[in-house]
């Protein structure tokens, strides 16, 4: 589970096909479209407010930002009722990791409650969880087995050897995977991060190019400036070639402006080969005409990036990697 208080669960940037289909000059509101759906991710439904003070007029692009992200970590950091803070170490983590997998092997329920998406079950008691597990749970662990854990911050990921049947359907070998499992410290412990929560972390380090995410880093860093600076034709060159082909500057910018960028904050950034992620945590407002008093609210969005001849490149329209 990635659990922030603002918005951490909304959904990352997705492919836009069936918009991005419609990319042509005859259809210039469905680029915009496209644009602008891809510069605030899950867009603005269901994102939290932000705490900040007095909201600055839509269209006065001359003042200075008034608003400012509320801490993250604030809404990390509660311990939860009745458990012991637990630190964010490498050994710790290893210990959690232990602790969940002879839980798997065991298929002891009562254990594995308490490494639970806590925001997708919280509506479920544990006796009702340890009850639908024994009936429903489809999977049979014969091996379940810590290989190797890493901590960056309050990131974890635990490289897992496992040996996992089907219960429904015994007949059929089981499947060995070794794999890296996302985990986050957060309300004061190690958690898996849940399978539907796995695009908002980052992937483990031996997974990823980390000789290219300071270049992807800076790359960013400039982006954003142009972003403050509300320089279009900067972003609009900073833009994927590909991409370009499709959006003409005009509709990029007519998109671009619709949107007023407050602050930011970047969580991580993975680069592995020619593609990158950047998630970051923006605080913006929509500027529509109906909204000039509306206060700014948290985006989480996954900026994606595609490296051509050695150069980093902001994903405009999202999508498949290409």
């Amino acid at each position: 589970m990635v659990r922030t208080g603002t918005g951490q669960g909304q959904s990352a940037v997705r492919p836009h096909a069936a918009i991005v289909g419609h990319a042509s000059p005859r259809r210039p509101a469905a680029v915009v479209a496209a644009v602008l759906c891809a510069l605030i991710g899950a867009g603005m439904a269901g994102a939290s407010q932000g705490q900040s003070g007095n909201a600055a007029g839509a269209g006065d692009d001359a003042a200075p930002p008034r608003h400012v992200l509320p801490p993250l970590s604030d809404s990390l950091d509660v311990p939860i009722d009745g458990i012991e803070p637990e630190p964010a170490t490498r050994e710790q983590l290893l210990v959690r990791a232990n602790v969940l997998n002879a839980a798997r092997l065991a298929a002891d329920y009562a254990t594995l409650w308490e490494f639970r998406d806590l925001l997708t079950v919280a509506h479920v008691s544990r006796e009702e969880f340890i009850e639908w597990s024994v009936e429903n749970d489809p999977f049979v662990y014969d091996v379940a087995e810590t290989q190797d854990v890493a901590v960056d911050g309050r990131w974890g990921w635990v490289r897992v050897r496992a040996s996992i049947g089907m219960r429904r359907a015994p007949s059929i070998p089981p499947r060995t995977i070794e794999r890296w499992e996302r985990w986050i410290h957060v309300c004061g412990r190690w958690l898996p991060v849940s399978a539907k929560e796995q695009d908002n972390a980052p992937q483990a380090p031996a997974e990823r190019d980390l000789a290219l995410e300071p270049l992807l880093q800076a790359r960013y860093d400039a982006w954003w400036k142009a972003v403050e600076a509300r320089d279009w034709r900067t972003l609009y060159e900073m833009s994927d070639p590909l991409d370009r082909e499709q959006v003409d500057f005009e509709t990029f910018a007519r998109a671009r402006n619709q949107l007023t960028f407050f602050d930011h904050q970047v969580l991580w950034r993975n680069a592995s080969s020619d593609s990158g992620i950047v998630r970051v945590r923006y605080l913006l407002r929509l500027n529509d005409p109906n909204m000039t008093k509306m206060h700014p609210v948290v985006s989480m969005v996954n900026e994606r990036w595609v490296r051509r001849d050695g150069q980093w490149y902001h994903r405009l329209l999202g999508g498949a990697e290409r």
